[in-house]
């Protein structure tokens, strides 16, 4: 193999083996000395634009939703009137800052510029056709989960086609993205070897220590965040590139703050998992209310109850699995906070270090639209459910919307308050945030890498770095060496197919 070029004095010190590393090479570059690729001026007002354009687009969409918000405020009387638009201020507000916040960050995260190593990196093992059917199939079910949302829009709007394409062609963007991201993680992971099967751990376990050792930043003190941004500066010093990563573990490891575990006791694991039963019951109770919404919708416009069945089956099954998913991920963090809160040792965020009265202020604020954002919803039951199904709908749907909406609000003010203590703090903590993004970053790079560049990755290290790394899954240098042999043969042979 032939040298590759290299650009800055640490890329100029891989040794040919490393340089098969693309995770590594990244890490070097990116990482430790913060080269990010340069994205033109052109790309930038493009992605810009598509972000403002999106937002936009999906506030839009959300017109639909005004009138039901104002026929469950009741009758035309001045009350009524003054708590109906109360009610779709929530609502738009709500939605708004969140569609615009997830789009933003969808688009920013499909067109940032990459570097070389993560071009490279990601082209491994890129199935074009696979690829497509992904695609493909996420937009469909996306579309799919926009019947009810297009119910909203025509029945609420003088059955107005017009506003029912308009509220469905909302919903799309959004969920099409987060479904082909689960399919591609099924994909990742179905059929896995046994050492793939490792391999695929390890690099949880490396990913788990990024996340600990960055949750545990905003716990220390100035002095001790000053010793850590001196740690991590002193890598560049560092000759080995595989001693570069190795120290980064070990300064992980040293530095992360981990309060006393209490999930092993009895009482703990009873109340994750009734918790989880619960979320599990409530997640039912939304994918029949949207089963239902859309059954009715699609029979009343088809006058075809084979069509309504159909609609409402489809629907109820494509939104089964994300919608559990989210309320187990929401619900269980929720009980998480509430248990460290009775133990006096709850999670400190950067907004709840440097801006505590901001921060709470601004979840409160929050928590309280979210709470009033759902009466489309409240609207719909009402028209759609009677007797005990209406009132079971009530008391359960509002509110597993409530806490997947509200969780989702807590995380944005904390992001914001990050970056709010970012550009307001003093140079240690800027430098220790910006540090910290580095890592995050590296952590999604090692995420999404292929299995294959995550082996090269660590093979470079010795048995004993690889356990000093986290690697407690018995993976050995003969089972990668084996491993990559394998795969190297495969990717050439599809090579001389092509």
């Amino acid at each position: 193999m032939g040298s590759e070029q290299m650009s800055g004095e640490n890329r100029s010190l891989l040794t040919t083996a490393e340089t098969d590393s693309n995770i590594l090479n990244y890490f070097v570059n990116s990482t430790i000395n913060n080269s990010n690729p340069i994205e033109s001026r052109q790309k930038k007002i493009t992605r810009v634009a598509a972000q403002i354009g999106a937002s936009t687009f999906l506030a839009l969409s959300s017109i639909p939703f005004i009138r039901p918000s104002l026929e469950f405020a009741g009758d035309a009387t001045p009350l009524n009137i003054a708590l109906g638009w109360y009610l779709v201020g929530c609502n738009l507000t709500s939605f708004g800052i969140l569609d615009a916040y997830s789009i933003s960050n969808m688009i920013g995260e499909y067109i940032r510029p990459l570097s070389s190593d993560e071009v490279e990196m990601f082209s491994v093992s890129t199935n074009r056709r696979v690829d497509l059917l992904l695609r493909i199939g996420s937009v469909s079910t996306a579309c799919i989960l926009s019947i009810p949302r297009a119910y909203v829009g025509y029945e609420y709007n003088n059955d107005s086609a017009l506003f029912a394409i308009l509220a469905a062609s909302g919903s799309i963007p959004i969920p099409s993205y987060s479904t082909y991201l689960t399919l591609n993680h099924i994909k990742s992971n179905a059929f896995l070897t046994g050492v793939e099967s490792r391999l695929q751990e390890s690099k949880a376990e490396v990913i788990n220590q990024i996340n600990s050792f960055c949750a545990s930043l905003p716990l220390q003190t100035e002095e001790e965040l000053k010793e850590v941004l001196s740690e991590f500066n002193a890598l560049q010093q560092v000759e080995s590139t595989s001693q570069k990563v190795s120290r980064l573990f070990q300064i992980l490891q040293n530095n992360t703050q981990s309060s006393k575990d209490y999930s092993n006791e009895k009482l703990i694991k009873l109340g994750k998992y009734s918790v989880k039963v619960v979320s599990c019951g409530l997640s039912l109770s939304v994918i029949g209310y949207l089963g239902v919404v859309s059954y009715n919708f699609v029979e009343s416009i088809s006058d075809s109850t084979i069509c309504g069945v159909a609609s409402g089956t489809i629907v109820s099954a494509c939104s089964s699995y994300l919608t559990t998913k989210l309320l187990l991920n929401a619900s269980t963090s929720y009980y998480s906070s509430a248990v460290n809160l009775f133990r006096c040792s709850t999670k400190k965020t950067w907004g709840l270090r440097n801006n505590k009265k901001i921060t709470i202020a601004s979840k409160l604020i929050a928590s309280i639209i979210n709470a009033f954002a759902f009466a489309p919803t409240l609207q719909v039951i009402s028209d759609n459910f009677s007797g005990f199904s209406r009132t079971y709908m009530y008391s359960t749907v509002p509110l597993s919307f409530y806490i997947i909406c509200s969780h989702l609000s807590l995380m944005l003010v904390d992001e914001a308050m990050e970056q709010y203590s970012y550009h307001m703090n003093t140079d240690a903590i800027s430098e220790i945030i910006n540090f910290k993004k580095r890592l995050v970053k590296f952590a999604n790079v090692v995420d999404k890498s292929p299995l294959i560049e995550y082996a090269k990755f660590i093979k470079i290290l010795s048995e004993n770095e690889m356990s000093e790394l986290g690697n407690r899954i018995l993976l050995t240098q003969g089972a990668l060496d084996y491993y990559l042999s394998k795969k190297t043969e495969t990717f050439a042979l599809a090579d001389s197919d092509v």
